[in-house]
């Protein structure tokens, strides 16, 4: 405001510039009050964000095998890479072959060229379909197995009192249960996505067709159904997520566990909003500080070496795309950790009485505040999520005896 009233006094800029200003400045003032009294409302959740992200680093740090997840994923993905990509090859190689002459007037005028290309039909056409199909399932369900290992991981060492016994070999016994007890709902929750993505696939081709034959209304269309398929899979990944942590605690099949998980996040939908805020904020910070220390030492390995450069950018370009690439799949442990966290607190919240309660340090606090809230009635507890805990509370405790048990 002070600025557009400078801006008033000094004739250089009109009555519609100091207007628009006074404008913005009005706007971004009731956005930081807005932002202000949000934070005052959530700041017990926020709170509540920091407990889980400190509690989610100490379970990392007791299981550090965790951190080769990512390399398992990536060995697995291109195993099965290899003769998906021979697969593609063989089959890109038997349509028939058309042979065109065409005519150009670049570099010289009235010249002609041969241009030879595949023809497929609609059988081969299918079979292209079937494979993108095959390659974003599997793809899906090896994301979706390591999620589950990394779940079961997290909710073992939640769900036992001395901690200190969890160890690496935890993350071994998650990924021999996940394989042995948990395919199906992997397969299940994968099988979901594949069909979204593949649905994406057909959009896109038909908004191909559609921009060639000029048909703007319908590629309009099916660019907004598009949209509307890519927001739709963003949900279904975030539900997933969740309904493997369920499965995790609970050893439910993957619809109960979806739905346990729906009805989870609508009835803590305020935790989950400061969780994910705060979560994303750190994992934001890390992805970007990771491929940012790795392109300055590469600069410094490269700018200072002895010997010649042919150049710099390039290098660093293809160091901080890689570094970022890695950075993102290691962060993605954190924030299934930090998911699984938050899902263990309010199963253990519902299901057992204070004194059996499993939270530690400042989890165990913030829980405290929250049952004495409780009962000086300033939270009123929700009847169904209370009946659903103690449907839910006989499987719960299985997988967590379990774990002490194996431990």
């Amino acid at each position: 405001m002070a600025k557009a009233a400078e801006w008033k006094e000094d004739g250089a800029h009109d009555d519609s510039e100091v207007q628009i200003l006074e404008i913005c400045s009005y706007v971004v003032l009731v956005i930081a009050l807005l932002y202000a009294l949000l934070m005052l409302a959530m700041r017990k959740r926020v709170q509540l964000a920091i407990a889980v992200i400190k509690e989610a680093a100490r379970a990392l740090a007791a299981m550090p095998a965790l951190i080769f997840m990512p390399m398992c994923q990536s060995i697995g993905l291109m195993v099965f890479l290899v003769p998906w990509v021979v697969y593609c090859v063989y089959l890109a190689s038997s349509g028939d072959m058309t042979v065109v002459d065409m005519k150009y007037s670049y570099p010289a005028p009235g010249g002609t060229t041969t241009v030879r290309s595949f023809t497929y039909n609609d059988n081969t056409r299918y079979a292209f379909l079937y494979m993108l199909f095959s390659y974003f399932w599997t793809s899906q369900f090896i994301v979706a197995f390591g999620q589950m290992t990394i779940g079961l991981s997290i909710v073992a060492w939640y769900f036992t009192h001395d901690k200190a016994s969890v160890g690496s070999k935890t993350v071994l016994w998650a990924g021999k249960t996940t394989a042995r007890y948990h395919v199906g709902t992997v397969a299940y929750g994968s099988l979901v996505i594949a069909i979204i993505k593949t649905i994406r696939a057909v959009l896109l081709y038909i908004q191909k067709k559609a921009h060639d034959s000029k048909n703007k209304v319908l590629e309009m269309v099916v660019a907004c159904i598009g949209c509307c398929m890519w927001c739709v899979e963003k949900c279904m990944k975030f539900l997933n997520k969740n309904a493997y942590i369920q499965t995790a605690i609970y050893g439910t099949g993957f619809c109960t566990s979806a739905k346990n998980a729906f009805w989870m996040i609508a009835r803590n939908i305020m935790r989950v909003m400061a969780v994910n805020m705060v979560g994303d904020f750190i994992l934001g910070i890390g992805r970007l500080f990771i491929p940012t220390v790795t392109t300055l030492v590469a600069y410094l390995a490269i700018a200072y070496q002895t010997g010649s450069s042919n150049g710099l950018v390039l290098p660093l370009a293809f160091t901080w795309l890689l570094a970022y690439f890695i950075g993102c799949m290691y962060s993605e442990i954190f924030g299934m950790s930090i998911e699984t966290i938050l899902n263990c607190y309010v199963a253990d919240e519902e299901m057992f009485p204070p004194e059996l309660r499993f939270a530690e340090g400042s989890l165990k606090a913030t829980m405290a505040d929250t049952a004495k809230a409780a009962a000086d009635g300033k939270v009123q507890p929700d009847a169904n999520a209370a009946s659903d805990t103690k449907a839910a509370a006989a499987p719960a405790a299985a997988p967590a005896a379990e774990s002490e048990a194996l431990l």
